[in-house]
């Protein structure tokens, strides 16, 4: 039997969510889509970061089609023991989003294309985000798969509720930061960054933050004031609207991050074309010099007699050249 009746789809709030949920599906797949295409078609800019990231919103497209059908199926199409850790890991994953729009704060207002984090700093930062995610959901992995103690039960309950809050303070702060920055420099920004991109990213940042609310009120909603024996159709359309949430926050965070990566690298490579141009003007008076030289010394030197001597050397001011 279905959690809840497909009748119910007939209802406006019913049928509002799950249209939701389905073209949140649909945005993750289309963002998986094109990010791939990109990259088969030649454009090898931060392919690691865009690999993962189209990773990302397929593994979430997933999830939010599970919760779908887990919600409207039959209990025996999808199971809980394989949504569950699916979830989790599209939790890991919007945390090290987060953690690498943190990574590349730093680059987007720097004219230094070595400002930031060293790469054994980013590779700890990493394996640190990665050991809290599994100290505060490991008992998700192995739902079902085991049998549960007490303790285990308990952990359950607790673990993801502490990463979703701090995940929700690390959303807001993080977020805030970057757009309150962002407005307040977009004089110094005009001249590095177009203004599409500049309004994307703000959005993008913008949008993950409303995704965010929204799954805090509905967990509370299902944790607090809703009982799943007293009314289980409205307590699995919260439960609903919380994964379609993740599911937006995830294609949200990861079009933010896309657009900060496609700033950074334009930054680096105008700033390496200048660093370029630096080097050859600083080389054109040498050059100059060189070639004064050269004329002189060939006027001044062709009534003098060659010199004998296999030891002879160039003149003190070809040496110090």
């Amino acid at each position: 039997m279905p959690r809840v009746s497909p009748a119910r789809l007939g209802d406006l709030p019913f049928a509002f969510v799950q249209t939701i949920a389905v073209a949140t599906t649909a945005a993750n797949v289309l963002a998986a889509a094109v990010t791939f295409a990109r990259i088969l078609g030649g454009d090898r800019r931060a392919v690691k970061f865009r690999i993962f990231m189209a990773a990302l919103n397929t593994i979430a497209a997933v999830e939010t089609a599970l919760g779908a059908v887990f919600m409207y199926g039959t209990s025996g199409i999808v199971s809980l023991k394989y949504e569950a850790p699916i979830s989790a890991l599209v939790h890991l994953g919007v945390w090290l989003l987060q953690l690498e729009m943190r990574l590349l704060f730093l680059l987007l207002f720097s004219n230094d294309l070595r400002a930031g984090w060293t790469e054994s700093g980013k590779n700890y930062a990493r394996a640190t985000v990665f050991a809290i995610h599994m100290v505060l959901w490991w008992p998700v992995y192995i739902y079902k798969n085991v049998e549960f103690t007490s303790f285990m039960t308990l952990w359950w309950t607790y673990g993801p509720t502490v990463a979703l809050f701090i995940q929700a303070i690390v959303t807001f702060a993080q977020s805030y930061i970057i757009i309150t920055t962002l407005l307040r420099r977009s004089k110094a920004l005009n001249c590095e960054v177009t203004t599409e991109q500049h309004t994307v990213l703000i959005i993008s940042l913008a949008v993950s933050l409303v995704a965010e609310l929204c799954g805090i009120v509905a967990f509370l909603m299902m944790s607090i004031f809703l009982n799943p024996a007293a009314d289980p159709d409205h307590y699995w359309l919260v439960v609903q609207v919380a994964v379609t949430a993740v599911g937006w926050k995830t294609l949200s965070e990861s079009l933010a991050l896309s657009r900060m990566v496609r700033i950074v690298a334009g930054k680096q490579s105008v700033a390496r074309v200048n660093s370029h141009i630096v080097k050859l003007m600083t080389k054109i008076p040498n050059l100059k010099r060189s070639k004064e030289y050269r004329s002189s010394d060939i006027a001044t030197h062709r009534s003098q007699p060659v010199p004998t001597s296999s030891c002879a050397g160039p003149p003190p001011s070809m040496a110090e050249q």
